[in-house]
């Protein structure tokens, strides 16, 4: 398998232009909200609930939606979703023009864009493995992640100068439309779904058989456990950012944008590097190593306090965070590999919406534990103690033998045959 006999796959190529739409859309949707709940409510607390809001329906309501969307039409879910999200964006457009529209219904139909967001995820998961073959997911997987990344930084971009040109009426425009847009490229899109004897089971049985299978497959638990690690070794970062460059680099603005880019960089070249790393690399070895990086990464954050000439401090903080970003988009891009062979296709909507709502998890709960713990501590401390307990789980996890039964059972077997001669 190469990538030139992956690109005659056009079923794919449509669903993936469709899903960098909507990560686009997702990404002026996150900004232009923001700023708009912001310029109703002049309150930063009211801001920071409507981000605290758009986590409820991921953890909440996604893992109930993937039973449900697991005994429907994939493709009719996909289409139902994105244009429910094309008129709600509308809607608040319509309010906003009446000069009608209050923060508390902003906050409303963001928890329904939201909501319609959990059902559509587990949906995209589904009909993943009906347009690729086996020996195509490391590809696939790898332009969806990376794809889904520059999407994200481009829309980022994209929502200010939006914003600054056309207004909030401009930015609207254009986030409804990527939502359009990816129902008019999923329409003719063609799926062999087998439902009949899914329609036929009630949903609380195929709920009850999705969690039955998690808990019986010991590789799968495995790798939300690797999903949620990895949620929390970039919590603390995201959290402690701001502080660590303003208060202990004594740095502005412009640093934070420094560390962001090298990071994003770093996150998009290790998503698409893992196709061709990952045929060359041992699974075991790799994530060892990214989880000897993203630990060394925090210890490095925290050494950079005590460099006082920029002309070394920002080659140090700048190769760090490219380093960490590349560490996180091959892990990232691995794990949701290894998940979609886990899962039989007939339990990928049910399984992928209960794990993604498991691993994203991590993200509260370690933000509550560093929030607590940057009231006791200093940052560079708290940096140093993140770094050095991520390198103790690495290590318990390889010294357990727990990276060891991520391989696949013909390279176990290789390497019993070695170490047995």
């Amino acid at each position: 398998m190469n990538f030139t006999d992956f690109r005659k796959n056009t079923s794919f190529g449509k669903f993936l232009c469709s899903f960098l739409l909507n990560r686009l859309g997702d990404s002026v949707d996150v900004l232009t909200m923001s700023w708009l709940i912001y310029l109703l409510s002049g309150s930063a607390a009211v801001s920071a609930l409507a981000m605290g809001i758009n986590y409820i329906p991921s953890i909440v309501i996604q893992p109930l939606a993937g039973a449900w969307v697991e005994r429907m039409h994939k493709k009719k879910v996909l289409i139902l979703m994105d244009l429910g999200r094309f008129l709600l964006v509308m809607l608040i457009l319509a309010l906003y023009l009446g000069k009608v529209l209050a923060p508390y219904m902003l906050l409303c139909i963001t928890f329904a864009v939201s909501t319609l967001e959990a059902f559509r995820s587990p949906a995209t998961n589904g009909v993943l493995p009906r347009l690729l073959k086996e020996e195509e997911y490391e590809y696939g997987t790898s332009m969806l992640q990376g794809g889904g990344r520059i999407m994200e930084l481009a829309g980022t971009g994209l929502a200010g100068v939006l914003i600054a040109w056309l207004g909030i009426y401009g930015a609207l425009l254009v986030d409804a439309s990527c939502f359009l847009i990816a129902v008019l490229l999923i329409l003719p899109l063609g799926l062999q779904e087998e439902l009949q004897s899914q329609q036929a089971e009630s949903y609380g049985k195929t709920l009850k058989e999705g969690i039955s299978f998690l808990r019986d497959s010991r590789r799968l638990l495995l790798l939300i456990l690797l999903c949620g690690l990895l949620n929390a070794m970039l919590t603390p970062m995201q959290a402690l950012q701001s502080a660590l460059v303003k208060d202990i680099y004594q740095k502005g603005g412009e640093t934070l944008s420094f560390m962001g880019a090298a990071l994003s960089g770093g996150m998009l070249l290790g998503a698409f590097l893992y196709p061709f790393l990952a045929k060359r690399v041992a699974i075991d070895k790799a994530l060892l190593l990214c989880g000897i990086l993203n630990g060394g990464f925090y210890l490095v954050l925290a050494g950079c306090a005590l460099i006082s000439q920029n002309i070394f401090f920002y080659p140090v903080l700048g190769f760090s965070s490219l380093v960490f970003g590349v560490s996180i988009g091959f892990l990232n891009t691995a794990l949701a590999v290894m998940i979609m062979k886990a899962i039989p296709i007939h339990y990928m909507s049910r399984e992928t919406g209960l794990a993604n709502a498991l691993c994203l998890a991590a993200v509260p709960a370690t933000s509550f534990l560093v929030s607590a713990a940057a009231r006791l501590v200093k940052v560079p401390a708290l940096l140093t103690a993140s770094g050095i307990l991520f390198l103790l789980i690495m290590a318990v996890l390889k010294v357990s033998g727990k990276l060891n039964e991520l391989l696949p059972d013909d390279s176990k077997a290789g390497r019993n045959e070695e170490k047995w001669n």
